[in-house]
């Protein structure tokens, strides 16, 4: 993923430089389509562009990094358990939250605006409490040190002797 900067980059793309700079840009990504659907949406019109949109967005941006995160990250990750768990579960409510969305944007749901308008809000919400959640966790001052492995430990011992 690549972040668009706009300023003094004349290629207007950096690579990101951490796990929040990334989260960053999904959130400005994500906030930017979801109050075009708001908009339409508090205003009693159906975001038929709007969704499609924020949808298209949520799959090809915010899915393919929680595929990444879950491959990458968590295969290397030292952290507790109840800590890779509670990533895992966040990563199961956004995947139902973007299908709830992507089934209303293919007229598969029937949704009132105002009720699509909450599940935008709801996964607002979501998206955030959980990148919070995994920054914090995924940070390095959070890591378990890595086991010592037997001959890590066999060779630092026999210079004792």
């Amino acid at each position: 993923m690549t972040i668009p900067t706009g300023d003094g980059d004349p290629t207007g793309t950096l690579p990101p430089a951490s796990l929040s700079d990334e989260h960053a840009v999904l959130r400005r990504e994500v906030t930017s389509r979801a109050d075009r659907v708001l908009r339409e949406a508090d205003e009693g019109r159906w975001p038929a562009e709007e969704l499609a949109a924020l949808v298209d967005y949520l799959h090809l941006e915010v899915l393919r990094q929680v595929v990444d995160e879950e491959w990458l990250l968590f295969r290397t990750a030292r952290h507790t358990p109840d800590d890779m768990a509670r990533l895992r579960a966040d990563h199961l409510e956004l995947r139902l939250t973007i299908e709830e969305l992507a089934q209303a944007a293919a007229g598969g749901r029937t949704l009132r605006p105002a009720q699509l308008g909450a599940t935008v809000r709801d996964l607002q919400t979501e998206l955030d409490a959980h990148l919070a959640a995994e920054e914090k966790i995924l940070s390095p001052s959070r890591r378990r040190p890595r086991p010592a492995s037997p001959a890590s430990a066999r060779s630092r011992t026999s210079g004792m002797r």
